[in-house]
């Protein structure tokens, strides 16, 4: 805030001027020249050695060696040489230096629109390209984008080799190899991971590069299979959307779900998965079961190929159902899906973390109706044992706790605040003298009390959600003198004062005394009120 003040009395000074150095040198030209030392960096001592050996240049870690940064560069550098190979010896660049187009590539990255897309295919490929060669060469430039990408400096200028950075660029690393797997049947990976083999982890539990690469690299990759495995388990949440993207994943199909008592045990349909960036395209059958008895894994998902996106009857998936619960079917079920029977550990990371969490809150919601309803029947027990001055059990006293933070939160999300509702639930924390989750309520008030002052930032002062507001803050900071954040309230709250001044100063009744009153609880100086019209 003091640096924003301080731009903006510069910016309204005639003292001095703001600007930049493309500006400044314009007025300013060089007056002399000066010739960077090739192989030298402003962090390394040795040159550029931070970037391919143990030379010590770090970030302080103790007790760290660098002995992974060698083979991990030289990994790097065999992949590099073996990728360009390839892309070389493709014969849809025929016509034109393939290493011009994959520099010209850059268009496409930064707008991937299909007007785009085809246009720079039809004058850097060729004109009236069918679909797979089209999806070939966008693939072969992606190659080539994800070689380029593994070099990211900063895989080689910490510490560690399994820390996010070299992880980042082994993904890279992996996503190139699969697309030449893909367009040449080569397999890289072999001898990649021989190479990095030779790298040691300074955590004796990862081993080398090799072992953080089939841990962490890998799981970051993306197929249609591995997407259309993502969409068959979204099935199984309440809200399942038939159409959606993830990344640069498009997907539509839809689903047939088998219920008990109003969950979910199988689902299976149809999906179509399309790449936003090579194109590429697949429709797939999938079974889901969250239930799985069988494997390690709680959710199950076969997938295969299918022929058009009719979706199964449900005497089908019935039968796909019986595939998963039977233990006497496992040949048929490998029959059906054969190695494509994917688990959580198999989707992406990022989906992957969001999915469990979406499908935990299923699960969390259910729960808290449990444990409202159990509350609701031992309210009369939890105050007859206060009055006696006895505590009730720590089980219930738990629950009641989970219940009214809940209760809160609930209220507080609303589209208006139960201002009434809240003093209820907080005459029960202090008569059954319970902790509710302080922290989940803060960010809950904190917001609710945001999104009310904005909205008169936007459509006037309201007395009534003035004094709402003052009604609140005296509920969570006096009653129960909790810590707020109140940063974001007062800056808004300031806006509201700047937009309002003529108003208020014009008014002597009740709205400029809520007005400050608020302000007064938001500890704003009477200067500062003053100036704001009150």
């Amino acid at each position: 805030m003091a640096l924003a003040y301080c731009l903006d009395c510069l910016d309204n000074s005639n003292e001095a001027q703001l600007t930049v150095y493309g500006e400044f040198l314009s007025f300013y030209p060089p007056e002399s020249e000066v010739k960077i030392i090739e192989n030298s960096s402003w962090s390394c001592a040795h040159g550029v050695e931070r970037w391919r050996s143990d030379c010590s240049c770090g970030t302080g870690t103790p007790n760290c060696h660098h002995k992974w940064r060698k083979p991990l560069r030289d990994a790097m550098n065999y992949l590099r040489d073996e990728l360009a190979k390839l892309y070389e010896s493709s014969n849809l660049f025929a016509n034109t230096n393939p290493w011009t187009i994959r520099d010209r590539y850059i268009d496409v990255i930064l707008d991937r629109s299909d007007e785009n897309v085809n246009a720079f295919l039809a004058e850097n490929v060729g004109k009236n390209l069918s679909d797979n060669d089209k999806v070939r060469a966008l693939a072969l430039l992606e190659m080539q984008r994800n070689s380029l990408l593994m070099f990211t400096s900063c895989g080689w200028f910490f510490d560690e080799i399994s820390r996010i950075e070299p992880v980042q660029i082994m993904r890279y690393a992996a996503r190139a190899i699969e697309l030449a797997k893909s367009l040449f049947n080569v397999d890289l990976e072999p001898e990649y991971l021989r190479i990095l083999a030779q790298a040691p982890s300074n955590v004796p539990e990862l081993q080398d590069g090799a072992k953080i690469y089939e841990l962490r690299a890998k799981q970051g990759r993306a197929d249609l299979k591995q997407m259309a495995a993502y969409y068959g388990i979204t099935s199984l949440l309440e809200d399942f959307k038939q159409e959606f993207s993830e990344g640069c994943w498009d997907m539509s199909g839809g689903a047939l779900a088998i219920k008990e008592n109003d969950k979910i045990t199988f689902s299976a349909g149809k999906v179509h998965v399309h790449s936003n960036i090579t194109g590429v395209t697949g429709d797939y059958l999938f079974a889901v079961d969250p239930a799985n008895k069988k494997g390690s894994s709680l959710i199950a998902c076969g997938i295969c190929k299918c022929n058009g996106l009719d979706l199964p009857t449900e005497y089908e998936v019935e039968e796909l159902q019986a595939l998963f619960q039977s233990e006497d079917n496992e040949e048929a079920l490998f029959a059906k899906f054969g190695y494509d029977q994917f688990t959580l550990n198999n989707i992406p990371y990022n989906s992957r973390h969001r999915l469990i969490t979406e499908l935990l809150q299923q699960d969390v919601h259910a729960l808290e109706e449990q444990i409202k309803a159990i509350v609701k029947n031992h309210d009369q027990l939890m105050e007859y044992l206060t009055l006696l001055g006895s505590k009730p059990p720590a089980i219930i006293t738990t629950t009641a706790e989970f219940t009214l933070t809940s209760e809160i939160i609930k209220k507080l999300e609303s589209d208006y605040p139960d201002i009434n509702g809240l003093r209820r639930d907080f005459e029960y924390v202090n008569f059954w003298q319970v902790k509710p989750d302080e922290e989940r309520i803060r960010f809950a008030f904190s917001d609710c009390m945001n999104e009310m002052m904005a909205g008169m930032c936007v459509g006037g002062l309201s007395l009534q959600i003035i004094k709402d507001l003052n009604d609140l803050l005296t509920l969570f900071s006096e009653k129960f003198e909790w810590h707020l954040s109140l940063y974001d309230l007062q800056n808004l709250y300031y806006e509201l004062l700047k937009q309002n001044k003529s108003i208020l100063k014009q008014d002597n009744g009740e709205l400029s005394q809520a007005m400050r009153k608020l302000g007064k609880a938001l500890k704003f100086s009477d200067e500062i009120l003053s100036k704001g019209g009150l």
